[in-house]
């Protein structure tokens, strides 16, 4: 509601139309447009989803070292997520395995390695 505010403060216009995403509105904001005379108030977005989403990938690049994105557009960035999540899997799949070798051999993954320990310490 400031920006509007503003833009009728900087400009004398009242705009017809305003268009906000609604993660940052809710009714009091829709009312106070309307009563600055705005004749078209526009709240749109995909709140839960995005908030979902947001919510994943913040744990994915925190936790799992995802990093920032190298990409723009929203086709390049599904495909830069998609390729981090086939490689994310594909760490845990070979860590599982890794662990489970462990267990049941009583040895080091790497033992045959040079350097590598014969024994689960």
């Amino acid at each position: 509601i400031s920006l509007v505010e503003v833009t009728i403060e900087n400009t004398g216009v009242i705009p017809k139309v305003v268009s906000a995403d609604d993660g940052y509105t809710g009714a009091e904001q829709m009312s106070e447009c309307l009563a600055l005379g705005v004749k078209i108030v526009s709240f749109s977005g995909a709140r839960r989803e995005r908030n979902g989403a947001e919510s994943g990938i913040g744990v994915l690049k925190a936790a799992e070292r995802f990093g920032q994105l190298a990409t723009c557009g929203i086709e390049n960035v599904r495909g830069e997520l998609l390729e981090k999540v086939i490689s994310y899997n594909a760490i845990k799949i070979v860590n599982s395995r890794k662990q489970k070798y462990e267990e049941e051999n009583g040895k080091r993954w790497n033992a045959g390695l040079p350097g590598g320990r014969q024994e689960v310490s």
